[in-house]
């Protein structure tokens, strides 16, 4: 059914469910964050809830990733919806700053270790206390 270099063109969550275990290398999405645009939800604006990183994470490699971009205000609210599906999440948050490889190679580490989670608050962040480091 799924051609190499082939766009698929559906409903993510029906198109997922058909694809077989391990299939893909990566995953990058920016996916909707039902907040809607100026407080009205559109009919597209519908956060998916945690059935579609379930079987993201079943058709994605065991050495795949997943790359998520979420709006800075609401990615503490998604994050545990991704992170009780099995993920392991590398949370940067910022501005508009990228982390260096220092910091990538220490959050990393943290992951390979084991740990669910990794965070790097780089010093752009304007959201709270302003402060770097990990968690």
């Amino acid at each position: 059914m799924f051609e190499l270099d082939t766009i698929v063109v559906g409903d993510c969550l029906d198109i997922v469910t058909e694809m077989p275990d391990e299939c893909v290398d990566a995953v990058v999405t920016d996916p909707p964050y039902q907040v809607g645009l100026n407080k009205q939800l559109c009919s597209w604006d519908i956060w998916p809830g945690s059935e579609i990183w379930k079987q993201l994470y079943r058709v994605v490699k065991k050495d795949g990733y997943l790359v998520l971009s979420l709006a800075p205000h609401i990615s503490h609210e998604r994050i545990p919806d991704v992170l009780g599906t099995g993920w392991r999440v590398l949370h940067i948050r910022s501005n508009n700053k990228l982390p260096t490889k220092d910091q990538l190679n220490i959050a990393m580490a943290q992951l390979q270790s084991g740990k669910d989670r990794a965070e790097i608050v780089l010093d752009d962040w304007g959201h709270g206390p302003i402060f770097t480091g990990f968690t």
